[in-house]
C-alpha cells in the first residue's frame, strides 16, 4: 500500500525507474534479480546501494501491508461475531532473499531465508503462547486444521497434528524447480534438514 510506504517515511529514489534491456522493459527489481543469477555476479557491482536500501524499504512496507490486511480480517471476524469460533492460520509458502547470498527474490536457492517461514495458529481450544522449537513443514498445516475441525484422517498415516502430541524429530525436505546452480538456471534443487 502506498500509504504504508508513506507512513514508514520511505521515498522512492528518483533514478529507480523501469529500464529497457535487450529490447525488453524490466522493473529494476526484476532486472537485478535476473542479473544476480549470472555466474560471478556481485551485488556491489549490480545494484547501487541506495536501490538496495529502497528494495528493503519496499519489503518492510509489504510486511506492513500484510499486517494491515490481517488486521482488517480479524476486525471483520469480530464484526461477524465469529472471532471466538474461528481458527486463524498465518504462514507463507516461501521467504525472500533480500541480497542474502548475493541473490534477490525467491525460488532460486534453498537458503534459510527462503525456506524458514512463520507458522502461527490461534483460535478456540488452542493453547496460547506456545512455541514449537522442532522444525515442521507447512504440509502439516492441512491435517492439523482438519483435526481441529473434528475430521478423522485414517488414511493420513504420515500426518502430524501440531497440537496435543509430541512432534517427532524427522527430516524436513524442500525443493524448487527454478533453482540456480553454477551456470545453470531453472534447475530442480532439493534440500533436507535433519536435526540442527
Amino acid at each position: 500500500l502506498p500509504e504504508e510506504l508513506e507512513r514508514l517515511g520511505h521515498v522512492r529514489p528518483d533514478d529507480y525507474e523501469s529500464i529497457e534491456h535487450n529490447g525488453r522493459v524490466y522493473d529494476r527489481m526484476d532486472l537485478y534479480t535476473r542479473n544476480l543469477l549470472r555466474p560471478g555476479a556481485l551485488l556491489s557491482k549490480e545494484v547501487p546501494e541506495h536501490h538496495a536500501e529502497w528494495i528493503h524499504k519496499v519489503y518492510d512496507a509489504s510486511v506492513a501491508t500484510g499486517d494491515h490486511y490481517l488486521g482488517r480480517i480479524m476486525a471483520r471476524l469480530g464484526e461477524l461475531g465469529i472471532s471466538e469460533t474461528t481458527v486463524v492460520a498465518v504462514t507463507s509458502d516461501h521467504g525472500e532473499e533480500l541480497f542474502d547470498h548475493e541473490r534477490l527474490a525467491h525460488g532460486h536457492t534453498l537458503h534459510a531465508e527462503v525456506v524458514r517461514v512463520p507458522l502461527l495458529l490461534a483460535g478456540p481450544g488452542l493453547p496460547a503462547g506456545i512455541r514449537v522449537k522442532e522444525p515442521v513443514s507447512n504440509r502439516h498445516l492441512a491435517p492439523t486444521l482438519a483435526r481441529i475441525g473434528g475430521a478423522e484422517l485414517p488414511a493420513a498415516t504420515d500426518a502430524i497434528f501440531l497440537f496435543n502430541e509430541e512432534i517427532p524429530e524427522r527430516a524436513i525436505t524442500y525443493q524448487t524447480g527454478k533453482g540456480a546452480w553454477d551456470d545453470e538456471r531453472d534447475q530442480a534443487l532439493y534440500g533436507i534438514r535433519d536435526g540442527d
